[in-house]
């Protein structure tokens, strides 16, 4: 019996290390807390997604800038962040352009009022960053951002 035990715990050491062998470098490095930023083209690849949607994005920005969010933070313009109806505050979605493909992380620390049409409202700077600020809105797709973990 002892020796069956003894050759389980060999093998799935074995099996551990040999996924923690195949993790590069970037999973490790977004194993870590995500920042709200650009989106790396990489990193789709190794994100676990349990939420997608897809809808018109606006942004807001001077009128609101300096203002409190519901979150309760300062609302500042210029940073990655969005307002959503229903997503918990403080979630980081990644949202994709889907007229240019460019895509970004925003973490969710506002709300939208109920009857808005509008699926997400992001800063002015995250609609900066996607190119849409002359049109004013956007056809979206917004994914909940959860790396995988990594092995250590």
């Amino acid at each position: 019996m002892r020796i069956i035990l003894l050759f389980c715990f060999i093998l799935s050491c074995k099996l551990f290390y040999a996924q923690t062998d195949s993790i590069s470098k970037t999973d490790t490095l977004l194993s870590q807390s995500p920042k709200p930023g650009i989106l790396i083209a990489d990193t789709l690849s190794i994100c676990s997604i349990n939420y997608c949607d897809r809808g018109i994005a606006s942004y807001y920005g001077r009128q609101f800038n300096g203002r409190l969010t519901s979150s309760g933070e300062r609302f500042d313009m210029y940073k990655y962040t969005a307002a959503h109806k229903t997503l918990p505050l403080g979630t980081y979605v990644v949202v994709t352009n889907l007229s240019n493909n460019k895509s970004i992380i925003v973490k969710i620390n506002d709300r939208m009022p109920p009857w808005n049409k509008r699926e997400i409202d992001l800063a002015q700077g995250a609609a900066g960053y996607l190119d849409y600020i002359g049109a004013g809105l956007t056809n979206v797709q917004i994914e909940i951002y959860k790396p995988k973990l990594a092995y250590k």
